[in-house]
């Protein structure tokens, strides 16, 4: 409706226009310059309403890891877009704006590769791009190990970090019996670090590296002196 009384506009006022200048026997500037401001509005107003088009994923192959949250995939389109979906819909977890077509969330099931058509769409017709999806599952950590113990450090005096090395990825480290006071434990790396505050007889401590799959442990003996 509102194209139709456009033109319908532009209809009645280049009549009334051509009219005018007819009985002046003239064609005047202003009346030529509004005809053209005129129908660049129109066409200006075609262009805004296009069907969307060029939609684009970099990076596509995605490989995942389940239960870790991906960094948003926002692509790239012309025109505007009033909807996005996927076919088959994205893997549990992963969600698609629906404005901007952009994908995120964190993914809670496995799968191996899988393809996924993502449409874009307005009231004026759609774009469509194509991407694959593989969700990994993450292992627990395993042979977690301290060089060096056992380990005997002065009472005010900073330690050389404890870095151990371990295989596959943790998101907890902890110690028991806690460590001296004064010493902490990084929660992704398990590295010792600190300055003991007060003595402790010689101690075994289990350090336990975990994930959201499972852990792994080691122990460790810490003695601190006033040296």
């Amino acid at each position: 409706m509102g194209k139709l009384f456009i033109v319908l506009t532009l209809s009645s006022l280049i009549s009334n226009c051509l009219f005018y200048h007819l009985e002046q026997d003239k064609i005047e500037e202003d009346g030529i310059g509004l005809i053209a401001s005129l129908v660049g509005l129109i066409a200006s107003s075609n262009s805004s309403n296009a069907a969307p088009s060029s939609l684009f994923y970099a990076g596509s192959p995605y490989s995942w890891t389940r239960d870790l949250e991906i960094s948003t995939i926002a692509p790239t389109f012309n025109g505007s877009v009033s909807s996005c979906i996927s076919s088959p819909i994205l893997p549990t977890g992963i969600l698609i704006d629906n404005l901007n077509c952009a994908i995120s969330g964190t993914p809670t099931v496995s799968q191996s590769d899988s393809s996924y058509t993502i449409t874009a769409a307005n009231s004026n017709g759609s774009t469509t791009a194509n991407i694959n999806i593989n969700i990994n599952v993450v292992l627990p950590p395993s042979s977690l190990s301290y060089v060096g113990s056992p380990y005997t450090f002065g009472v005010g005096q900073a330690i050389t970090t404890l870095t151990p090395t371990f295989s596959g990825s943790i998101t907890s480290c902890t110690s028991s019996p806690t460590l001296p006071s004064g010493l902490s434990i990084d929660n992704t790396t398990c590295a010792i670090s600190g300055t003991p505050s007060g003595p402790q007889a010689s101690t075994i401590h289990t350090i336990t590296a975990s994930n959201a799959n499972g852990n792994t442990t080691t122990t460790i003996d810490i003695e601190a002196l006033f040296l």
